[in-house]
């Protein structure tokens, strides 16, 4: 292994960097939108936002 890993490091350089580099951030949309803080939770827990998904 150690060998082959001598012969390869290059190789193996390069692929993590191409990895790293075509990498885009993803945006990611609000699971719930437009509810207030005192609403009642719209997953179904009966809670308000607050203490239930708005923590």
């Amino acid at each position: 292994f150690e060998n082959w890993l001598k012969e390869n490091k290059e190789k193996l350089e390069t692929a993590q960097n191409i990895k790293i580099n075509q990498r885009q951030p993803t945006q990611r949309e609000p699971v719930f939108k437009n509810v207030g803080r005192n609403d009642p939770c719209p997953c179904g827990s009966k809670k308000k936002f607050k203490k239930c998904h708005g923590a």
